[in-house]
């Protein structure tokens, strides 16, 4: 999947668990879209996030967690990882876009986008997603159009607004 060398700030660890994971639950329709492993030794946290197109479950969830004990038990190359406590979750309202293609399956959608440097003096991005490349990004905010390459993007977010 061309997902995997688009991802930002991943290590190549939490990008094998994740490769290994969504193979696993594809059948499921379940999708990994991020990885996160924190911390040392006794004290590591693994963060993993998931979407399903009908809706993350708790019981999706709890699968999805399973899944990454037996991984983790099974493999030896996360033999530093057994005593890991696993937080799996789902992305949430205003989600993160981790990757060149949640750019692309959220076109029209608010976001805020930090970027690692300034592109024509611009830092920090709200605005929509207008369209995206091979490997670039147009914004469109209140004043002007940017268009920006994806790896200059450090964090971008969802901006949806939440009616009551």
């Amino acid at each position: 999947m061309g997902l995997f060398c688009c991802l930002l700030q991943m290590n190549d660890l939490e990008i094998e668990l994740m490769q290994i994971v969504n193979d696993l639950v594809l059948n499921k329709n379940i999708s990994v879209l991020n990885a996160r492993i924190t911390g040392w030794k006794k004290s590591r946290k693994g963060e993993i996030i998931i979407e399903k197109n009908s809706g993350v479950t708790l019981d999706d969830c709890a699968l999805v967690s399973n899944i990454i004990d037996n991984v983790i038990s099974h493999n030896k190359i996360f033999e530093d990882l057994k005593d890991m406590s696993i937080e799996v979750s789902s992305p949430g309202i205003n989600r993160e876009l981790y990757s060149l293609d949640d750019f692309k399956k959220f076109i029209g959608e608010r976001v805020i986008v930090k970027l690692k440097r300034s592109i024509d003096g611009v830092k920090n991005i709200k605005g929509i997603i207008i369209d995206v490349g091979a490997s670039e990004i147009l914004f469109k905010t209140n004043k002007i159009e940017i268009t920006v390459p994806y790896s200059e993007v450090q964090k971008a977010n969802l901006n949806r607004e939440i009616k009551v």
